[in-house]
């Protein structure tokens, strides 16, 4: 009935497309319905079960040359599997052509705003019924698997299945080192424990909570191992051993590798016999001999990167309940596959920690004062406390900016990319500048600098330099690819105090105290080119597509190369009484909107990035009270930092607390529906910086940053890979290979 009432109104809508070319509000009345969710969700919650049980019953000649009938009579010739599983797939097909439809709708037309919305109340909607469709093949997995083999049915309904993995363990020589055996496991993450089980049989070999599990991430080299150690040394005199045993990939891939050692040898000399003719012979060419040593030299090259990546994707296990203290080691598919159980066994042990349980409060718009909903992390997707790192000791000073950045190196496979993460201290009358570098969740320190008579106030990464903006007025100009020695390029004055540094494209875009923004060209540091915005600080520099938007007085500035092309005046909406004028502060950028917090104020504004439309306010400090208790309204909570990042947008506020907010990922408009989630750690002062350090983060980009043709080639890469992208987002809706028979 749902279905039919969408078409009729979509069939409405084409009728009128002439006259109107109005398509947009169509999904957003019809996919915002709660009806829309509840009709999906019991289908969702049902789907594994009914999958399971039809495929149990397909066992029977007679119900599966049923539904083999029904298929070849259907109009789509489906499986009664694929038609199971299409009615979900509809909402990530849906959002492709939304995306589809914006990338041909002009910025000016009327219908272009309603398609973003649209697209952002489908992701909203295929988002969640993503999420209900693998938690529960997640407790359907893990309901099975503890029947199975824990003998346990309705114990621990909390417990649910994160991944599997099929991986070998190996035997080795406590002696040399060597691999004896490798037996074939699959490798079961829950949430609180992990369980192996043989393959094919199925047996159960150990079930070990967490807690109880050490990991030690490298194991000996196992190119190393078989070298010195070799149980086939003499392989290459005896032909008529076997090539390769073949169980032992490792082995294998030795027994190869020696016997093109061997030929190569052999080829060797006659290429030297050939050459040592003193005739030429029809048939017989001397560079054959060397072309064919050339190419076993690459394949011994290509065997030994192999055998290599075998060493990275192995690791050990430290087993310490009463029943295993064994020491295991596992050998994964790929490093990469190594890497991505690491990081989930990493995240689920934290998430077990007590410092995450709970570690957010979910705070409801309009709730009684008495209720609140504590989030658990487990089962939860809220980010994840790790540690606090103290890397300046003064108690007379504060940490006024930071920056992170990968260094431009191709990391080896399996390894991360080299990260740096520049962070400022400032003392009265000097600054320390410390280089420190990141692997993950560890952070070590390369080198600290102390800068006398300089107050640091930003940083920024330009191509292969770092450009550091004083109080003094001067910006410094230093090698980013060597952060353990300084070496500086260059210092240029700029006659006023540095707020902010932003690059993009062939420009340096510098903020200045007194409402100008000076622009230099990226690599020649020439005399830059001056922007009077207001007599008031330029508080913040964010590129927005193609163009600049810049904070000032009470007015937003959108900049496209060394031209202002319009402002925005930030009015007061009255959700809170303001003694002065609304001035913006600080802006993040999500999909086609913009959000812009207020100088002293907690609320946060939502402007369309296109139209520079008004769309909705946020008051992060009504759920900040909330948390701390404060129902009389004493504190004064205001906005001192803002983030927008991988679906969340981070809040920094001025009493040491953090509040997110769930967005969009793709490029609609990012309201917000729900409720405000905050932490429940909190900083002994304001929160001045929000940075993200994963390796999303932009590498040192190369100058020029931005040519015609290269960009032009992104464009076309990333169109054919938006369906990929799109279908990857929502995988859990668009599987179907595990229920075809």
């Amino acid at each position: 009935q749902f279905h039919k009432l969408f078409g009729l109104a979509l069939n409405h809508h084409v009728q009128e497309w002439d006259e109107k070319e109005m398509i947009g509000s169509v999904f957003t009345i019809n996919f915002s319905k709660p009806i829309v969710l509840d009709i999906y969700s019991g289908f969702i919650n049902n789907f594994t079960n009914a999958m399971e049980t039809a495929r149990r019953a397909s066992k029977s000649k007679a119900f599966a040359q049923f539904l083999h009938d029904k298929s070849v009579s259907s109009p789509d010739r489906l499986s009664f599997f694929g038609s199971m599983v299409k009615p979900v797939q509809r909402f990530p097909q849906f959002i492709l052509l939304l995306s589809d439809l914006l990338k041909h709708t002009p910025f000016n037309h009327p219908d272009r705003m309603l398609l973003q919305r649209a697209l952002t109340e489908l992701e909203s909607l295929a988002d969640r019924l993503n999420e209900r469709k693998r938690d529960a093949e997640r407790h359907f997995a893990v309901k099975q698997l503890l029947k199975d083999h824990l003998n346990e049915s309705n114990a621990h309904t909390q417990r649910f299945l994160l991944r599997q993995d099929d991986t070998c363990l190996l035997d080795m020589d406590p002696s040399t080192n060597n691999i004896l055996k490798s037996k074939r496991r699959k490798m079961y993450l829950l949430n609180d424990m992990l369980i192996c089980v043989s393959t094919p049989s199925n047996r159960l070999k150990f079930a070990v909570p967490l807690s109880d599990i050490t990991i030690i991430e490298s194991i000996t080299s196992a190119i190393s191992n078989l070298s010195a150690h070799a149980n086939f040394g003499n392989l290459g005199n005896d032909p008529n051993v076997p090539a390769s045993p073949q169980n032992y990939s490792i082995e294998r891939m030795e027994c190869e590798r020696q016997s093109l050692v061997h030929d190569l040898e052999l080829m060797t000399r006659i290429a030297g016999l050939v050459a040592a003719l003193r005739f030429q012979y029809n048939g017989l060419n001397p560079m054959m001999p060397e072309q064919i040593c050339l190419g076993i030299r690459e394949e011994i090259r290509k065997k030994e990167f192999q055998m290599t990546l075998i060493d990275r994707s192995c690791l050990q296990l430290k087993l310490h309940s009463k029943n295993n203290k064994d020491t295991l080691v596992v050998q994964f598919s790929t490093p990469d596959s190594k890497r991505d159980w690491l990081i989930d066994v990493r995240l689920t042990k934290l998430a077990l920690d007590r410092a995450n349980n709970p570690g957010w409060e979910n705070v409801a718009d309009n709730p009684p004062p008495t209720h609140q909903a504590s989030l658990c992390s487990i089962g939860q997707r809220v980010p994840l406390f790790v540690k606090p790192l103290a890397i300046f000791k003064s108690d007379h000073s504060h940490l006024t900016c930071a920056l992170h950045y990968y260094l431009r190196q191709q990391p080896f496979i399996g390894e991360n990319p080299a990260g740096v993460l520049w962070i400022c201290n400032v003392n009265i009358g000097a600054s320390s500048l410390g280089a420190l570098a990141t692997n993950g969740a560890e952070v070590s320190l390369i080198h600290a600098y102390e800068l006398s008579d300089s107050h640091v106030t930003c940083l920024e990464s330009v191509g292969s330099t770092l450009w550091i903006g004083l109080k003094q007025g001067r910006i410094i100009v230093i090698d980013a690819n060597s952060p353990n020695e300084w070496i500086q390029f260059a210092s240029l004055d700029v006659q006023a105090e540095v707020t902010c540094i932003k690059y993009f494209g062939h420009f340096v875009y510098v903020g200045l105290i007194n409402g100008i923004v000076a622009v230099f060209d990226a690599i020649n540091f020439d005399k830059p080119y001056l922007i009077r915005l207001s007599q008031s600080p330029v508080t913040c520099l964010l590129p927005i597509n193609e163009e600049i938007f810049a904070c000032s007085h009470n007015k937003i500035w959108r900049i496209k190369e060394t031209n202002v092309v319009d402002s925005l005046t930030v009015q007061n909406d009255n959700i809170i009484p303001l003694e002065e004028e609304p001035r913006p502060n600080l802006l993040a950028h999500c999909g086609s909107g913009i959000w812009v917090s207020l100088l002293d104020s907690p609320i946060v504004k939502l402007y369309h990035a296109e139209t520079l439309k008004h769309l909705q306010d946020i008051n992060v400090g009504t759920s900040i009270r909330r948390v701390l208790n404060d129902f009389k309204e004493e504190i004064m909570v205001t906005v001192t930092s803002m983030m927008a990042t991988r679906g969340l947008l981070w809040i920094g506020t001025n009493v040491g607390m953090i509040a997110t907010l769930t967005l969009p990922r793709l490029q609609g408009v990012p309201l917000v529906s729900g409720s405000i989630n905050v932490a429940l750690h909190r900083f002994l002062g304001p929160v001045n910086i929000l940075l993200n350090l994963s390796s999303g983060s932009e590498c040192i980009p190369q100058l020029p940053f931005n040519n015609r043709q290269q960009q032009l080639r992104s464009n076309h890469l990333a169109k054919n890979e938006d369906a990929e992208a799109i279908y990857g987002q929502y995988a859990d809706l668009m599987n179907v290979c595990d229920y075809i028979t």
